[in-house]
């Protein structure tokens, strides 16, 4: 498998501590699987799917054997609404508007304004995870359970439907499908 990852994702898992590092590895190479990035793009922009917490559901289920329940995964969004309205989702929109808008995309200011934005949302992004991962550690009933496809579908689709999107069902099952897959064919590919 071909990983192609952004350089200031990658600065960022070199910097950060441990667990969130570990984690922060593990959604570059789900963002590395073929249509994960696609897919996660198109909800993102479609339905507000966020690509952070949907990283951090996988990491439940692939990486700790744990299951939300719809409740949870309530509470674990609660834990970084305000964080991603206010700064993540600013700074993404800023990133997108700049990509946009500017009249002279290949002007080199323009460039190093559109990497400073996509730094700061990597970053936003990174703190969000790591939130995420502070609420995990304080949340002590969430659910053990086998770590199979069904339990990462199910997960991911409590997710989404707490969304209340209109998201295709068989997406859904192929992006669990090649990440399940990819996860069990390499194992451990993001903290190598």
């Amino acid at each position: 498998m071909k990983i192609e990852i952004d350089a200031a994702a990658m600065e960022l898992a070199s910097e950060s501590a441990a667990k969130p590092k570990a984690m922060w590895r593990f959604g570059l190479a789900l963002w590395s699987i073929p249509g994960i990035k696609d897919l996660s793009l198109k909800w993102q922009d479609r339905f507000g799917f966020d690509a952070s917490f949907f990283v951090f559901l996988c990491w439940i289920v692939l990486r700790e054997a744990r299951f939300l329940d719809t409740e949870q995964i309530q509470a674990a969004a609660e834990a970084v609404a305000q964080w991603r309205a206010s700064v993540l989702e600013p700074a993404r929109n800023a990133r997108k508007a700049t990509k946009a808008a500017c009249p002279r995309k290949e002007h080199p200011e323009a460039a190093a304004i559109f990497k400073l934005l996509r730094s700061v949302e990597l970053r936003a992004e990174l703190i969000e995870q790591e939130t995420l991962l502070d609420w995990f550690k304080d949340a002590s009933t969430l659910m053990r359970g086998a770590v199979t496809q069904n339990a990462l579908e199910t997960q991911i689709k409590f997710y989404v439907t707490r969304l209340s999107a209109d998201f295709d069902e068989c997406d859904l099952r192929k992006m669990c499908d090649s990440i399940f897959v990819a996860d069990m064919f390499l194992p451990r590919m993001s903290e190598q």
